[in-house]
């Protein structure tokens, strides 16, 4: 008998415990389902990222960005979350402008965005890039999981 109470009390305190867990999730935002949808909210933010990147401002990007955010640079060189951040933090580098030429983007589970974009560093020759920019759905927003910059022209 003690057994059986037992076992309905851990039975209890699980249904207990997976129906609170689905309420919360269910407070949660959730992606849109259309694909057309997804297209349109992440073509918006990948421009606005775009302006945050000319901007220089860390507080924005790093809101945008995944915990585990990779870029991958035009040298090949990989910068987590934390070092792409320092470069504005620390304003290793400095743009001028920003400007995207146009985007193609695709949803396959995540969103991918292709877009080529010139960049005027201040001090530096300019050039136009080619981006591959991943986002997807987490905590109840899109965000950037991975960037891979290519040059196109110098």
């Amino acid at each position: 008998m003690k057994n059986l109470l037992q076992a309905l009390l851990i039975t209890l305190l699980a249904v207990v415990s997976i129906s609170a867990q689905n309420k919360n999730d269910a407070k949660k935002p959730q992606p849109p389902s259309d694909p057309k949808a997804i297209i349109e909210q992440v073509s918006k933010l990948n421009i606005e990222y775009s302006f945050m990147i000319q901007r220089g401002n860390s507080a924005e990007i790093e809101r945008v960005l995944a915990a585990d955010y990779i870029l991958t640079d035009e040298s090949g060189k990989v910068f987590t979350k934390t070092d792409d951040l320092a470069t504005y933090k620390n304003r290793t580098i400095s743009i001028e402008s920003v400007k995207t030429l146009g985007q193609k983007l695709r949803v396959v589970g995540d969103a991918v965005v292709i877009a080529n974009t010139t960049i005027n560093f201040k001090g530096k020759k300019d050039g136009t890039e080619q981006c591959t920019t991943i986002w997807t759905w987490r905590d109840g927003r899109w965000q950037i999981v991975s960037d891979h910059i290519s040059f196109l022209t110098k």
